[in-house]
């Protein structure tokens, strides 16, 4: 019964060595750890090998039945971290999140952290589209000549911030100097033409000023007067 409670108490402590494996020249300390007679554990030692109870390499023993429930339990553990990680995946694959402009997106295996930081990159572009969208609407109300805004709007995109501010900024001046809306060019060929860079003249009684050729075309148009045919 000594020799059988003492296997025991070996194979406890192979579980709980790191490799599994007990080092042969360490007998005395074992002696001296579970009380027990060196000369009997060495005996007996002896005994465990002859009947292949262990397997020694010389240097350390070991029980391939130790070592065999070990790979059992570590074969069980990675498959059980598997699934926890599948499942995990499958319960963000199926979650919602919704935007601060109502949209819903599905989460994908790509995980949580991922698509958040899709979210706030999408709702940094549209609060970027609304400012940009902000200032056309505030230079297309101040140039006031609602002709082919969509048209516009595609010719304000491509320009710099530096073109957007100073259209903006000089926009006014424009305006007054082209009080006939007739005469103010449409809004889409002023921002292609980048017009905002030309001179500004402003017409007034003292300026000596003379209508180009369109202007006195429609100057001319808008004088005739319509003459009844005489009837027989």
């Amino acid at each position: 019964m000594e020799a059988y409670g003492l296997y025991w108490v070996l194979i406890e402590i192979m579980h709980e060595s790191s490799d599994s494996k007990l080092t042969c020249n360490l007998f005395d300390g074992i002696a001296y750890q579970i009380n027990v007679d060196i000369t009997f554990l060495k005996e007996f030692y002896n005994e465990c090998i002859a009947i292949e109870l262990f397997v020694t390499d010389g240097v350390k023993y070991w029980s391939e039945r130790v070592l065999r429930n070990k790979e059992l339990l570590n074969e069980k553990r990675n498959l059980k971290s598997i699934a926890g990680k599948k499942g995990m995946e499958n319960r963000w694959k199926n979650k919602e999140v919704i935007t601060n402009d109502n949209i819903v997106i599905t989460e994908d295996n790509k995980g949580k952290e991922s698509k958040v930081k899709e979210i706030k990159e999408k709702e940094i572009k549209l609060n970027k589209i609304n400012i940009i969208d902000s200032a056309f609407n505030k230079w297309w109300d101040s140039y006031d000549k609602k002709i082919s805004k969509d048209k516009a709007i595609a010719k304000w995109n491509i320009l710099t911030n530096d073109e957007k501010q100073l259209a903006l900024k000089i926009v006014q001046e424009y305006v007054n100097s082209t009080p006939d809306k007739t005469f103010r060019k449409d809004p889409t060929t002023y921002l292609n033409n980048k017009s905002f860079n030309d001179e500004i003249i402003i017409r007034n009684a003292t300026t000596s000023y003379k209508p180009n050729v369109s202007e006195r075309n429609f100057t001319n148009l808008a004088n005739l007067k319509y003459i009844e045919p005489k009837r027989d």
